[in-house]
C-alpha cells in the first residue's frame, strides 16, 4: 500500500499511475549521474504541467530499479508531492523480477482506487533497459511467464507498457517480449543529453495520456521525438 492516501486530490480527477522501471546495471557512474539529472529534469517539467492544468495533479509516480536486486525506490506518490530518488549503479539485471514486482504494485494501487471509488486511467510502465536480463533467457520459464503477464495485461487494458533500450544491447531479442499488438520496443537516441531527452519525452507524453484522447498511440508521438526512435 502507498503511504500517500487518496484525499488531497480532487476525487473527480482521474488518477494516472506511472511506474518508471529503470535498469541501473551496466551503466557507468557518469551515466547513473546523467539518469539522476534526467529524473530531476522530469520533476521540473512536471511541476510546470501541474501549474498549467489541474488534470495533471492526478498523476502518481513510482520508481522501481533493477540492478543487483529489484528495489522499490519510491511507492506511488502524487505528482505535486513527488521528488526523484537518487539512483545507484549495481551489477546483474533481473528484469523479469522487476516486471513482476511492478505489476504487483499496480494491482495493489488499483485495489486502492476501487476501494475509494476513485477514477483512474490505464497505468503506464516506462521500462528503460541498458542491458540484457540476467534472470531469464528467450524461451525459458521466466521469459514465458513475463510474456504471458505482459500479453494479458496489455490486451486487457490492464496496463500500458512503453519499453525503451539503450543502443549497444540486443534490442531485437528484447523486442520479442513485447506483444505484437502493442507498443514496440524503442531505442533511446544517443545524440545530445540522452537521459534528459528521454525523461523530457515522458513528461511531454503526459499531455496526451491525461487528456480525453488518452488512448493515443505512443508510436505517433515517437515519430517526432528527439529522444526515441524505432528499432531499425
Amino acid at each position: 500500500m502507498s503511504e500517500y492516501d487518496l484525499d488531497p486530490v480532487n476525487p473527480t480527477i482521474a488518477r494516472q499511475p506511472i511506474v518508471f522501471v529503470l535498469d541501473t546495471s551496466n551503466l557507468t557512474n557518469r551515466e547513473i549521474s546523467a539518469m539522476n539529472e534526467g529524473l530531476e529534469f522530469f520533476h521540473y517539467k512536471m511541476k510546470g504541467l501541474v501549474d498549467e492544468d489541474k488534470l495533471f495533479k492526478g498523476i502518481e509516480i513510482a520508481v522501481v530499479t533493477y540492478g543487483g536486486a529489484v528495489t522499490i525506490d519510491q511507492e506511488f506518490t502524487p505528482i505535486d508531492q513527488w521528488s526523484p530518488p537518487t539512483l545507484r549503479r549495481a551489477d546483474d539485471s533481473p528484469m523479469g523480477e522487476a516486471i513482476i514486482k511492478t505489476c504487483e504494485m499496480i494491482e495493489d494501487r488499483k485495489d486502492e482506487y476501487k476501494y475509494n471509488h476513485t477514477p483512474y486511467r490505464i497505468p503506464e510502465i516506462w521500462l528503460l533497459t541498458s542491458s540484457m536480463p540476467t534472470d531469464m533467457n528467450v524461451g525459458d520459464e521466466m521469459w514465458c511467464r513475463i510474456e504471458e503477464i505482459l500479453e494479458w495485461g496489455i490486451n486487457d487494458d490492464y496496463l500500458r507498457l512503453i519499453p525503451a533500450g539503450i543502443t549497444g544491447i540486443d534490442l531485437e531479442t528484447l523486442s520479442q517480449l513485447v506483444p505484437e499488438t502493442d507498443i514496440p520496443l524503442f531505442r533511446v537516441r544517443e545524440e545530445g543529453d540522452m537521459f534528459r531527452d528521454y525523461f523530457d519525452f515522458v513528461a511531454e507524453s503526459s499531455r496526451a495520456f491525461t487528456s480525453v484522447a488518452a488512448h493515443i498511440s505512443v508510436t505517433h508521438i515517437v515519430e517526432d521525438s528527439p529522444a526515441l526512435t524505432f528499432i531499425d
